[in-house]
């Protein structure tokens, strides 16, 4: 299981978020509105300061056009695996 708690892991999370959002050309604010989440709570997220929630990630991956493991990054998704 993922700890999401864990600061180091908030912030692996949201590095990979952000990647993605570069890559689909988004800035944080397109995502907060199409993955219907207030810009603030996304602000603390996008800098790794709080946990994204599984329904969120989903939601963003739908924003960005990816799968929602793709916003995990690599060596958490093969320790689960």
């Amino acid at each position: 299981m993922i700890d999401m708690s864990n600061e180091d892991t908030r912030k692996r999370v949201a590095a990979e978020v952000r990647a993605a959002a570069a890559r689909a050309d988004l800035r944080q604010s397109d995502v907060a509105r199409a993955a219907h989440i207030s810009p603030a709570s996304l602000n603390r997220k996008w800098r790794g300061r709080n946990a994204y929630t599984v329904d969120e990630l989903v939601s963003i991956s739908r924003a960005l056009g990816t799968d929602p493991a793709d916003l995990l990054p690599r060596t958490l998704t093969s320790a689960v695996a």
